[in-house]
């Protein structure tokens, strides 16, 4: 029995030797920088809006699976005073690790450092907060309120928000 309970030992500490390597060599091979222009094109494609960010870009996925971002801007749309409506010099966002085996996402951390947020009025009503997303043809027709949901689920949990104005 103490070889099958060897054999045992010994296939579980490979199992978890290849599974730390991965960890640790995933984000020194993968080259994040290539997915910059994708993932700007497809925040502005959603939004609607110009999106742009520096290169300083880290991903972790240990002891928390995170992503860290510089210099993010989401542009307002044209017409407004204020070329960008949003200007973060650090974005950080931190998944706890456990929830996504059983597919849920739970946020650890939710960071910015030194927003700067520009929210505008015009004289027409309109506001640069508003209408995110493709815009349908169709604008002057009201759209039907959506329904109030009775789940008492938030969706997005986010156990630690940290905003850093900067200003020391």
């Amino acid at each position: 029995m103490s070889r099958l309970i060897k054999w045992v030992l010994g296939i579980v500490a490979i199992l978890v030797v290849l599974m730390v390597a991965a960890v640790v060599l995933v984000p020194m091979l993968v080259d994040v920088q290539q997915y910059k222009p994708r993932l700007e094109e497809l925040v502005t494609k959603q939004t609607g809006r110009s999106f742009t960010m520096g290169n300083d870009i880290d991903v972790s996925v240990f002891p928390w699976v995170g992503v860290r971002l510089s210099d993010v801007r989401l542009g307002s749309p044209e017409g407004f005073t204020a070329t960008d409506m949003v200007a973060v010099d650090q974005f950080e966002v931190r998944l706890k690790v456990m929830p996504l085996f059983s597919r849920r996402i739970e946020i650890s951390t939710f960071a910015l450092n030194a927003p700067k947020i520009f929210l505008e009025r015009r004289k027409d009503g309109r506001a640069n907060w508003e209408g995110f997303g493709k815009t349908d043809a169709r604008d002057g027709e009201k759209k039907p309120a959506a329904e109030k949901s009775e789940s008492k689920d938030s969706g997005l949990p986010i156990e630690s928000l940290m905003v850093d104005s900067n200003s020391r």
